[in-house]
């Protein structure tokens, strides 16, 4: 079940946030940096629980843009592989498109992170191109950014 996220549900996002091998891929901030984001009006996060746990969380940003894109800035699970981040990334879209009345869902990935591009591409994002050298990794070394969208008639033809 999915619902938006309140300051009771930092702790355990920090917790999601911080599984070893996440920090090349999602970023991390801390509970003020979670705290702001939920309370401006431009974005919003979300939870997912399953079993009475949160299992996961996402990040929305952009809600308030004047053309209708909405960015999911950053999506992670607690289990990877186990079926909960498709569920999560399906009640995501759906939502960006019904509540938000979105025209374009879009966020960009690690060019390293293959698991995310398919994944993305399988729940129907469409890859837009690469950002060369956009982040700075904890090694020194810098990675481009891959860029998908989705698009509500491309959403509204997979229902």
């Amino acid at each position: 079940m999915m619902r938006r996220a309140t300051a009771a549900d930092i702790p355990a996002i920090l917790r999601i946030e911080r599984t070893p091998g996440y920090d090349a891929f999602i970023g991390q901030d801390d509970a003020v940096a979670h705290a702001a984001w939920q309370a401006d009006a431009d974005s919003s996060e979300y939870v997912w629980e399953a079993g009475g746990e949160l299992r996961g969380f996402a990040l929305l940003t952009k809600l308030t843009n004047a053309h209708g894109t909405v960015q999911l800035k950053r999506i992670a699970v607690d289990a990877p592989g186990a079926g909960t981040g498709a569920a999560f990334l399906r009640a995501i879209i759906d939502h960006v498109f019904t509540a938000y009345g979105a025209h374009r869902l879009e966020l960009d990935t690690s060019t390293e992170n293959a698991r995310a591009r398919h994944v993305y591409e399988k729940h129907g994002f469409v890859h837009e191109g690469c950002v060369r050298d956009v982040w700075r990794m904890s090694d020194g070394r810098y990675v481009g950014g891959d860029l998908f969208s989705i698009l509500r008639p491309e959403w509204e033809a997979r229902r």
